[in-house]
């Protein structure tokens, strides 16, 4: 079991606990449970989405390969001929291979940086597939009667009765002072 899954588990297992013992209290919540990725799996747009994404990333993994395959050969030919180099040619092959380790980082971080090119495209794709998902969990909670409804995926708080959301009374008792 990897340190991911076991950490969803646990959490999971903590908001169905927290989600239990409020139900002790109030008997007339009732609690949905939902997993977003058995959802995405069965959408045809997410397919799409994943097969888009993959394609962009080998494309981009091939350039990174092909920028490493440059390193690895110079640094091979570099350490084979620098002890018959002038000093002045050692330094120009020193600093061209550092160039080429700097356009690896900069190319990794600019196709797969959080900011990155996949990132962005990933956001973009997947965007309007929560929103719909979302949607679609809101007119389930409705027509169900459901108080709130989990994600057994991604251990968290999907959809909750807006009469149940206190954060305004949170804010202005701290804005108050606590009294």
């Amino acid at each position: 079991m990897s340190m991911r899954t076991l950490m969803r588990a646990i959490l999971l297992t903590l908001c169905i606990a927290v989600v239990s013992q409020v139900a002790a209290f109030s008997q007339n919540l009732k609690i949905g449970i939902v997993d977003s990725e058995v959802i995405l799996k069965q959408l045809p747009e997410a397919k799409d989405a994943d097969t888009q994404l993959n394609e962009l990333i080998t494309k981009y993994r091939d350039t990174l390969n092909l920028l490493e395959k440059e390193f690895t050969e110079g640094l091979a030919a570099y350490e084979k001929q620098k002890g018959t180099m002038l000093p002045d040619a050692r330094t120009k092959e020193e600093e061209r291979l550092m160039g080429i380790r700097q356009r690896y980082g900069a190319y990794q971080e600019q196709k797969f940086g959080n900011q990155g090119e996949v990132a962005a495209l990933r956001e973009k794709l997947l965007s309007p597939l929560r929103t719909k998902i979302d949607e679609a969990i809101k007119a389930v909670a409705k027509e169900e009667s459901l108080t709130m409804i989990l994600d057994k995926a991604a251990p968290g708080l999907l959809y909750v009765e807006d009469k149940y959301d206190v954060t305004f009374k949170v804010l202005d008792r701290m804005k108050r002072g606590n009294k």
